[in-house]
């Protein structure tokens, strides 16, 4: 049996953790064509400052669906709020579900984690394209979906925040929809820096436009 928290979207990934109870299993919030959220699911640590909204799957058998709450053990490390988890301290706290009785349907560890820097990944529609790590080069009218993500080393976090976003007069900025994510279209020929802010820490892109 399925049961979504109420103000959640009707949509969600496939890939999430089972609770330590085993009836439920609790999965980042996505678009069914978001193929890079939806192959992420709960797979790190969620970042000091993001949030994550989430969906959950139940798997009781012979009863009603209940309807739950979700509750942070340590509310000091993670805060939850409606359908939303969100990274407070390092550290990891129990998150639990709770029915309107009272009773606690389910749990499940999260771990919290603080950034150290940022990257900067090119979308595709649903797919993630990888990391950019290198100096892009785009022609008069192209577009560039980019995405900002938090991370510890090469460990990707989970979770998105407010974010800012500047570049060079060869480029135009666009908001996708999303928080943390930008549409870059090329305008005009010339070099460009791409910058982002988020989680306290700053990250540049070099771009060229060519004719």
């Amino acid at each position: 049996m399925k049961y979504i928290l109420p103000i959640a979207l009707a949509s969600l990934g496939c890939a999430g953790d089972t609770g330590g109870l085993g009836q439920a299993d609790v999965t980042t919030e996505c678009s069914p064509t978001d193929f890079a959220c939806v192959t992420k699911g709960l797979d790190g640590p969620v970042a000091v400052g993001g949030v994550v909204p989430l969906a959950l799957d139940f798997n009781i058998q012979g009863t009603s669906t209940p309807t739950v709450t979700l509750l942070s053990a340590d509310p000091a490390v993670l805060k939850a709020a409606g359908t939303e988890v969100v990274g407070q301290a390092p550290g990891v706290a129990a998150l639990v579900l709770v029915s309107e009785e009272g009773r606690a349907v389910d749990f499940l560890h999260v771990f919290v984690a603080a950034p150290k820097r940022l990257g900067m990944h090119r979308r595709d529609g649903g797919l993630d394209l990888g990391e950019l790590v290198d100096d892009v080069e785009m022609i008069v009218g192209d577009e560039m979906l980019v995405e900002v993500e938090p991370y510890i080393d090469s460990q990707r976090l989970l979770g998105h925040g407010s974010s800012e976003w500047s570049a060079g007069s060869s480029l135009t900025l666009l908001r996708d929809g999303t928080v943390g994510r930008r549409r870059i279209v090329a305008r005009t020929p010339g070099d460009s820096t791409l910058t982002v802010k988020a989680f306290g820490f700053e990250k540049s892109l070099n771009i060229r436009v060519m004719p």
